[in-house]
């Protein structure tokens, strides 16, 4: 007769608890490393929205020029680069900066002069302040684009310096749905047309004093508040 083989004959006396339990423990490391992999997943999911929200925030520079010059010359502002759409810009008191192209700018103070040389400056900022001047040697036109270029958006006009200076006087717009809110005391000097488009306003506060200049709604724009429009000239 044969020898019969048995589990103890072969020394596995343990051998279906191990088994057991082995396919238990891969059951666990395999869920495990299901797990884990997913937390990767949503570690490396969560690190990639992150880095993509840090790309798309715009954090504005502050420009201020330091000579007369061109704005898409460094040196106009320093050596510190061209100003962008989401930039504060200054033109200093004494310093004349003219425009070489269509400009977007942020938040803009005029002290010195700013010289449209026919060309276009997209505001996308929230306040435009003349305190200096906009001279024209050839006309231009200031756009009121809306904060960020976005619509729907509320800007501030303010100052009281001239927009005729030097030559042929601005056009103003209001552009892109935007209303435009004149500052207390803001005087528009010499400008050749206020134009509010379709789906924009003026948002008349207090009272608007705008000289030597004509002032074209269209269809769709409006001018609403409680401030009166005063035209002289």
């Amino acid at each position: 007769m044969g020898t019969r083989i048995t589990r103890q004959s072969l020394g596995l006396k343990n051998w279906t608890p191990l088994r057991l339990a082995t396919a238990l423990e891969l059951a666990d490391a395999t869920n495990n490393m299901k797990t884990n992999h997913c937390i990767g997943k949503w570690l490396s999911l969560s690190i990639a929205l992150s880095a993509l929200a840090w790309a798309g925030q715009v954090h504005a520079a502050n420009f201020a020029s330091t000579q007369s010059g061109s704005w898409g010359n460094a040196a106009t502002w320093g050596g510190a680069g061209i100003p962008g759409a989401a930039d504060n810009v200054t033109i200093s008191l004494g310093t004349t900066v003219q425009l070489d192209t269509t400009r977007f700018t942020g938040d803009l103070t005029v002290n010195g002069t700013l010289n449209m040389y026919n060309n276009f400056l997209e505001f996308q900022g929230t306040t435009f302040t003349n305190n200096g001047a906009v001279a024209n040697t050839t006309g231009g036109t200031l756009d009121f684009n809306g904060v960020a270029g976005a619509a729907s958006t509320t800007q501030t006009i303010a100052g009281t310096g001239p927009y005729n200076s030097g030559g042929p006087t601005a056009a103003v717009r209001v552009l892109n749905s935007t209303t435009v809110t004149p500052a207390s005391s803001t005087i528009l000097d010499g400008i050749a047309l206020l134009t509010v488009t379709s789906g924009s306003s003026l948002s008349l506060t207090s009272a608007l004093i705008i000289n030597n200049a004509s002032v074209n709604i269209n269809a769709g724009g409006t001018i609403a508040g409680a401030g009166v429009l005063k035209t002289q000239g």
